[in-house]
C-alpha cells in the first residue's frame, strides 16, 4: 500500500485535541511541502511529529504541477490540495488520502481515491487500539 498522504486539517485537528499519535494507524505519511509549511506556521513543526511517533517523508511538489491542477482540473481548492491531490493522482488514487476539506474530498472519491478524515483516523486509532487489548486478553 502507498504512504498515506495528508493535507493540513487532520493533522492540526489532532494536535488541537492532544491525539496527535492516532496517525500512527495511518502511517507512513507523505506530506506535500506547502502541507509542511502550513502545519509549521500552526506550530506543528517535523519535530512535534517525530515526538509523537509519526513517521513522515515530506515531498516538494513544482509549482508548475499544482498550478496546472488549480487552473484545469480543481480551482475550488487550496494549493496545498492541489498538492495533495497531485501526489494522489503520481500513486494511481491507491493511496489512502487524510482530508477534513470537502471539495477536495468529493475530487478525490471521483477519482476512486479512498479519503478519512479526523474523525475517521480517530475510529481507526480506536479499533486498532481495541484489536491490541484483544489480543492481550
Amino acid at each position: 500500500m502507498p504512504e498515506t498522504i495528508s493535507d493540513t486539517g487532520p493533522i492540526l485537528h489532532l494536535q488541537e485535541i492532544a491525539r496527535l499519535s492516532a496517525l500512527g494507524t495511518v502511517a507512513p505519511l507523505l506530506l506535500p511541502d506547502l502541507v509542511v509549511e502550513e502545519l509549521g506556521r500552526h506550530g506543528v513543526t517535523a519535530a512535534r511529529l517525530a515526538e509523537a511517533g509519526i513517521d513522515f517523508t515530506a515531498q516538494k511538489v513544482e509549482p508548475s504541477v499544482w498550478r496546472q491542477i488549480l487552473r484545469d482540473v480543481a480551482p475550488q481548492v487550496q494549493p496545498a490540495d492541489a498538492q495533495v491531490f497531485s501526489l494522489a493522482r503520481e500513486n494511481g488514487f491507491r493511496s489512502l488520502v487524510l482530508t477534513d476539506d470537502l471539495a477536495l474530498r468529493r475530487l478525490l472519491e471521483g477519482h476512486g481515491s479512498p479519503v478519512a478524515g479526523t474523525v475517521g483516523i480517530l475510529i481507526r486509532s480506536e479499533e486498532h487500539t481495541s484489536e491490541l487489548q484483544s489480543h492481550h486478553d
